[in-house]
């Protein structure tokens, strides 16, 4: 299994930067988006003693509420296709360890192989950086318990980030968007066609929101920049844009990024849950 210097193998189309350089971008993300996600997992009636798997985990944070939401009992086993976040992902864990949390590198592609089954697979930023998703889901039926519970959280779409008022700053941040999914090739709004593909796959939805945070505190809209930055390495590699441009762009990001007066909501946040 080939891997780049981004830390990611060839069956991804992820450009962010991984591992140590994205660690406090993925940190924040996690303040801003776990409330919700902690809320719509108690919802979504996962019981004590749950098997989950975990797609895409990246450094593990939510992978850490998961198993202390199954509990002692239960297990969580976190996969990610970079080594590198999974390294991130441990030295995150608690001096002693999570007894029932493992991280193993696996893509999402190959969860197939794995020889045992799950009551919840989970899913959070993850599909919208892979432009096949009917193999994803149709690789989770393989490994999925019948009536066990597939919840799928991304973005809704690019253009739910925005500012009050209007800026340049979000221009320039919608525009490197719309790059990441050229570069990517993916679909930032693939959640509209989501319901209708898992029901062609045998999957039944039964659960559905949205949740649009605020980026209220300094620290959380320092998260843009952290956003800018993680993009740019993969955008110059891929001729998108040059050093120069980039350097021009970030300034008006920062400009944004420290205008208090400068209302900033970050993406809306929709989330699925679905039974098999």
């Amino acid at each position: 299994m080939a891997t780049d210097s981004f830390g990611v193998t060839d069956d991804s189309t992820y450009i962010i930067v991984t591992g140590e350089r994205d660690k406090e971008r993925l940190t924040i993300l996690s303040e801003i988006y776990n409330p919700f996600s902690l809320r719509f997992f108690t919802n979504c009636n996962i019981q004590k003693g749950a098997r989950v798997l975990e797609l895409g985990c990246g450094i593990g944070i939510a992978s850490q509420m998961y198993a202390s939401e199954v509990g002692k009992d239960g297990f969580v086993l976190a996969t990610d296709i970079s080594e590198q976040q999974l390294q991130v992902a441990r030295t995150l864990l608690p001096k002693e360890g999570i007894s029932n949390l493992e991280f193993r590198q696996l893509s999402a592609f190959e969860i197939d192989g794995l020889n045992e089954q799950f009551d919840v697979v989970c899913a959070r930023f993850l599909l919208v950086h892979l432009q096949d998703h009917q193999k994803v889901i149709q690789k989770v039926k393989k490994i999925i318990k019948p009536g066990g519970k597939l919840i799928i959280e991304d973005i809704t779409g690019n253009q739910t980030f925005y500012s009050s008022p209007h800026t340049e700053g979000m221009d320039i941040l919608h525009h490197l968007d719309r790059l990441q999914c050229e570069v990517q090739q993916s679909d930032d709004e693939y959640l509209t066609s989501l319901p209708a593909l898992l029901e062609k796959e045998g999957f039944r939805v039964v659960s559905m929101q949205k949740a649009h945070p605020k980026l209220g505190t300094p620290r959380k809209r320092k998260s843009i920049l952290f956003h800018l930055s993680s993009l740019k390495d993969a955008l110059i590699r891929a001729e998108k844009t040059t050093e120069k441009e980039y350097n021009d762009m970030l300034q008006k990001v920062i400009e944004l990024e420290q205008n208090s007066s400068v209302e900033i909501y970050y993406y809306e946040f929709g989330q699925l849950c679905a039974t098999f």
